[in-house]
């Protein structure tokens, strides 16, 4: 009889902790989608508010440039009492060149917008595997950012994939969206 007790309790102690490593898994895998989600929707929203891609900027003598794995984004000021000026914001996206595992939104805002009050940088996402952007002009023709200058840019393909370990096992999210610039 006490044989057969520890047999049922080995068998419902193993039934418990594999039940409890696929719970972790299944958490993880949805914490990722969410925070890569999460660095999708920024990337894509900010994208749609941008007048234009800029090849590149300097900004307190740090040169950032639009690439395969970063993006500057022009954006027209909006000012503290909500209206759109003349004047003209950057938010940069990029992968933190001291943690590849960090994707950062940057923003040199004009003094005068309410974007100024922002905190920069942002990390968002700390999980971050890989980071690809893509150009394309408004006939859908892919730009190449060191050949083509990003003038003619009136999409941009963000794909953000994000990973993590949990029990030995790694968990990969991946998303990608498309997002059309404002008045292109």
């Amino acid at each position: 009889m006490m044989f057969i007790s520890s047999i049922l309790l080995g068998v419902m102690g193993e039934v418990f902790i594999s039940t409890w490593r696929t719970q972790l898994i299944q958490e993880a895998r949805t914490q990722l989608q969410q925070s890569s989600r999460s660095s999708v929707d920024d990337l894509t929203t900010t994208a749609r508010q941008a007048i234009g891609v800029v090849d590149s900027l300097t900004v307190n003598n740090v040169t950032y440039t639009s690439g395969a794995n970063s993006v500057v984004l022009k954006l027209a000021t909006i000012d503290m009492s909500g209206n759109l000026t003349d004047l003209n914001d950057y938010i940069i996206f990029r992968v933190d060149p001291n943690n590849a595992a960090h994707l950062q939104r940057l923003i040199s805002a004009d003094p005068s917008s309410s974007r100024s009050t922002q905190a920069t940088p942002i990390d968002l996402t700390t999980e971050l595997s890989s980071l690809t952007i893509q150009y394309y002009d408004a006939s859908g023709v892919e730009l190449t950012p060191e050949i083509t200058p990003l003038l003619t840019c009136a999409s941009v393909r963000f794909t953000v994939a994000t990973t993590r370990l949990v029990n030995n096992q790694t968990i990969v999210s991946q998303l990608t969206d498309l997002a059309d610039l404002r008045n292109r």
